[in-house]
């Protein structure tokens, strides 16, 4: 497991890096839970440049800066802990 910390950032800020899925659907009522909700568990980030780059967690971050959330929070790593942990999320999930 990484061992980043977390921060508050806004989601619209945010840049995605490359993911497997060639096509985002964002329902509406996946977007109306993470508004109610909050994003329940935070995205992985990397700093890049001036911001930060989501590596996991794509669905609920673009979601969270569609219902207009202000702030979430992230989960930041180093771009070598979020590799290892993308490979292991991967091997897993798929």
């Amino acid at each position: 497991m990484a061992k980043g910390r977390i921060i508050e950032v806004d989601p619209s800020t945010l840049t995605i890096a490359v993911n497997v899925r060639r096509d985002v659907k964002l329902d509406k009522e996946f977007v109306a839970s993470i508004k109610q909700h909050g994003v329940l568990q935070p995205p992985m980030v990397v700093k890049k440049g001036d911001g930060y780059e989501v590596v996991i967690g794509q669905r609920r971050t673009l979601a969270a800066a569609q219902a207009k959330l202000p702030k979430i929070e992230a989960y930041l790593v180093t771009r070598a802990e979020a590799d290892a942990a993308r490979i292991v999320d991967q091997l897993t999930e798929n």
